[in-house]
């Protein structure tokens, strides 16, 4: 696997990332100063900031107003124009604090949207973390998770840093870039994945159990392998733009590498799911 530059991460059952068999980093010195250079250029980094914060309110309102489509009368009247209005800010968040508010702002208004088409028997009280003590928190974090480390490797491959963000800033042993191009794939590839496993009843109630000690909600070790099966198959069958998931993480990648290079402009990922997907 190393040797097709295939990054290898071991977790817990817990979900926990242990650690990584990972191939050899990129070799492009230039591009790492470049990043640098970027992260220190306080305008720059702030419209790198700003890029990935409306990217992901603007992937966030495509994803309830895909399934608002095929569930008329679900969505309350009015819910888009709080995406709107958070997008809109976006434009002159003068700091990150400020980025930081408009997006919690968005992501609460986002999964009070996206939990009316949940149909499974799970319930929702809101989004927890750290530890996840309910199956649709639990299977959430742990896509996250997933996400976050196939970015780490790929950005490592390209040359990048990982734990050098614009919009997560830096903080001991957090992948800060990993985390800011997560956000844009969080709606389309991870959110709405979790959707579909409970909705279609391919992982319920009888599939988890509690970890009293710890308070948080685990997957059975059955379960668990149909879990990864499931996201293996979503990650190379889904598409969007053309591409996989997994194809356009890659994409993400590049072109952010290409865009630190020759100092332009960054748009991240734009979620296009086709007909099937919705």
């Amino acid at each position: 696997m190393l040797d097709k530059g295939v990054r290898l991460s071991f977790f817990t059952r817990h979900g926990r990332f242990i650690g990584a068999a990972v191939p050899a980093s990129g070799k492009n010195v230039l591009l790492s100063v470049r990043q640098f250079q970027a992260y220190a250029d306080a305008s720059r980094a702030i419209e790198f900031a700003r890029a990935i914060v409306r990217q992901k309110i603007a992937n966030s309102l495509a994803a309830p107003e895909d399934l608002a489509g095929q569930n008329p009368g679900v969505l309350r009247a009015g819910w888009r124009s709080d995406f709107e209005d958070a997008i809109a800010s976006c434009a002159a968040a003068p700091a990150i604090a400020m980025l930081d508010g408009i997006e919690g702002s968005a992501a609460h208004t986002y999964f009070e949207a996206l939990m009316r088409f949940n149909k499974s028997r799970f319930t929702w009280e809101g989004r927890r973390k750290h530890p996840a003590p309910d199956p649709l928190n639990a299977l959430l974090s742990l896509t996250y998770t997933l996400l976050t480390h196939e970015l780490t490797g790929l950005l490592d491959g390209v040359g990048l840093d990982p734990y050098l963000g614009f919009l997560h800033q830096i903080d001991y042993g957090r992948p800060s870039l990993s985390l800011d191009l997560i956000e844009a794939f969080r709606a389309p590839a991870a959110d709405r994945f979790v959707l579909r496993l409970v909705n279609l009843g391919i992982l319920g109630e009888r599939d988890f159990h509690r970890d009293p000690d710890e308070h948080l909600a685990l997957l059975t070790p059955e379960a668990a392998k149909r879990f990864f099966a499931e996201y293996e198959t979503w990650m190379l069958q889904t598409r969007t733009a053309g591409r996989s998931f997994r194809h356009s993480l890659r994409a993400e990648v590049e072109r952010l590498a290409a865009a630190i290079d020759d100092g332009a402009p960054w748009t991240p990922f734009r979620v296009e799911l086709a007909p099937e997907t919705k």
